[in-house]
C-alpha cells in the first residue's frame, strides 16, 4: 500500500480520498467465492439539528486534546499510541489534533449523515 501523507488542506485532503476510492474500486476481492453478492448499506445514526455525534472512541481518547496556543508544538506522530480508557487501543500518524480538527470532524460526519457509507462521492462548494 502507498504511503500516504497527512494534510490539513482540503484541496489535498479531497484528492487523497478521490485517489483512495480508485484505488479500492480497482482491486478484485482476493475470494469471490465469499464475497457477499450486494454490500449491505451501513448508515449513520441520526441526531437533531444542532447537535453533533461521533463514535464513543473519539471521545474516549486523546487523539482530539484540549491544548491552547502556547502547548500546540505540531508534534508530529508516527504510528504512536494515544491516551485512551481500558479496552481502547488508538494508535496515530501525522501531525498532532486539537479541538478545532475535531469541529471539522464533527462537522464532516453531520454533512455524510443522510448518506449510507460509502456512497457519496465528495463534492467542493464555493
Amino acid at each position: 500500500m502507498p504511503e500516504m501523507k497527512l494534510s490539513r488542506d482540503p484541496a489535498q485532503v479531497i484528492a487523497a480520498i478521490a485517489e483512495r476510492r480508485k484505488n479500492i474500486s480497482t482491486q478484485k476481492s482476493p475470494n469471490p467465492i465469499n464475497a457477499p453478492s450486494s454490500p449491505v448499506p451501513v448508515q449513520l445514526d441520526f441526531w437533531e439539528d444542532g447537535k453533533r455525534a461521533a463514535p464513543n472512541a473519539i471521545f474516549r481518547s486523546a487523539l482530539f486534546p484540549a491544548l491552547n496556543p502556547k502547548q500546540k508544538e505540531n508534534r508530529k506522530f508516527i504510528e504512536e499510541k494515544i491516551f485512551s480508557v481500558a479496552g481502547l487501543t488508538v494508535f496515530f500518524t501525522g501531525k498532532q489534533f486539537d479541538q478545532s480538527d475535531l469541529d471539522v470532524y464533527l462537522e464532516l460526519l453531520n454533512m455524510a449523515r443522510p448518506y449510507p457509507l460509502g456512497s457519496v462521492d465528495v463534492l467542493i462548494k464555493n
